[in-house]
């Protein structure tokens, strides 16, 4: 594997931690409603047999209000294998961790979406008996858990990050799934696979933004007025300096017709990175969020917020407060009411915290969510994660965050509950 493509790689599975934020809302620049962060709770997922586990994505289908939660857990103590699983939750209580079938030597879920006929979609990655990463899908449906390996180039590997199903029919959708691949030769690739509702899967390589030929897509977002995919990543320039990047994939009349952008770098044209996309129905905004380093080369927690989503080079770039710390990230973005909630890494000398930022146009507060749910957590652990924002639910004006704890050179899975008032 080639220098870029470790990186890449790498930096799809970096570590993320959340904040928690309230602001005024702002229409046309005047305050219209107040909305701030006013409970926060967290709870451990069960471990089973495990010692350690991570969630790294959670789903809620909102008409049924039954959420999933999604990661892997770790089996045998140190230097034992992190096995794909998921969670469920029943009455308030979670599940003990249910595995997801691999090949044998462990894997991860970074991504899960509803499908067709009751059907549940989990993204991710298994290893295969070289001990290389293969990019994977898993269907769960009334008669259990179903691995599909997913298609790369001969000779090579990749990872699934994030997909979506989408089609007209709801007892037959499709999914578009996200990630990268690396071929023989050590070239990493930002890639979709494409799988009809018969179950056909066609891979499909991005376009590269530079000739580097060295991106990888991490995150996608549907917008359902136009038909229209978009993929949010990071490729990396002629100069070796990462960039952020953004591909728009039509999905509505058949075909496969994908584009990319990039979106504006930092001043001084620093390192960037799209970790996460989401599309704001009413209206069609789009926001990208990630980080961008600035002057000092610190990586800042940022948004991109694109007015049309078919163009999101014309993006306007926010820089996210940290409050006292010095660096963070956004891992995972949503849209709520009055604009977007989004959850990162805040960085600092004594460690990272877990946090949010409610962004409502070009402005946005932040706040610690590791302190607000510490007493939840333990002696010893501190919220340090958040991996993904579960899809909000208006009736209860809440959402979910899910993440790990770190303590004692240990991992947990966390689940934190915050609600907004309105």
């Amino acid at each position: 594997m080639s220098r870029h493509s470790s990186h890449l790689m790498t930096l799809a599975r970096r570590l993320a931690f959340v904040t928690v934020v309230g602001m005024g809302a702002m229409a046309h620049g005047q305050p219209q409603s107040r909305a701030r962060v006013v409970t926060a709770h967290a709870v451990l997922l069960p471990e089973g047999a495990g010692d350690s586990s991570r969630a790294t994505c959670g789903f809620i289908d909102v008409l049924e209000y039954s959420p999933f939660a999604a990661g892997s857990v770790r089996y045998g103590g140190i230097g034992g294998t992190w096995r794909p699983v998921y969670w469920t939750q029943n009455a308030g209580d979670w599940s003990q961790p249910t595995p997801l079938p691999d090949m044998g030597h462990g894997g991860s879920v970074s991504g899960i979406t509803d499908g067709s006929s009751n059907t549940i979609y989990f993204a991710g990655s298994v290893d295969d008996d070289q001990g290389s990463e293969q990019p994977a899908l898993w269907s769960l449906d009334q008669f259990g858990p179903q691995l599909f390996m997913l298609p790369v180039p001969d000779g090579g590997s990749g990872a699934a990050a994030d997909l979506i199903s989408f089609g007209d029919d709801p007892d037959n959708l499709c999914v578009l799934i996200c990630g990268q691949v690396v071929d023989a030769e050590g070239i990493c690739e930002a890639a979709a696979w494409e799988v009809s509702p018969a179950g056909g899967v066609t891979l499909h390589l991005l376009p590269a933004p530079f000739p580097t030929d060295c991106c990888g897509a991490l995150s996608l977002g549907y917008y359902i007025v136009l038909g229209n995919a978009s993929i949010a990543g990071i490729a990396v320039r002629p100069n070796g300096e990462e960039q952020a990047v953004a591909w728009v994939v039509s999905l509505d009349g058949g075909g496969w017709d994908a584009a990319d952008f990039v979106l504006p770098p930092p001043p001084g044209g620093g390192g960037s990175a799209a970790q996460a996309v989401v599309v704001k129905e009413a209206g069609g905004t789009e926001a990208f969020a990630g980080w961008a380093k600035n002057g000092q080369g610190d990586a800042r927690a940022s948004l991109w917020l694109a007015a049309d989503p078919t163009h999101p080079d014309d993006a306007t770039m926010v820089n996210l407060p940290l409050g006292l710390y010095p660096q963070g990230q956004v891992n995972g973005i949503i849209a709520v009411l009055i604009g977007f909630l989004a959850g990162g890494d805040a960085m600092g000398p004594a460690g990272s915290s877990a946090a949010l930022w409610l962004s409502v146009g070009t402005h946005a507060l932040f706040v610690n969510l590791d302190a607000l749910v510490h007493d939840d957590l333990g002696p010893g652990l501190r919220f340090a994660h958040v991996a993904q924002l579960l899809p909000y639910v208006e009736q209860g004006n809440v959402c979910r965050a899910a993440g790990f704890c770190l303590g004692d050179g240990s991992v947990h899975a966390v689940i934190a509950d915050i609600g907004l008032a309105r």
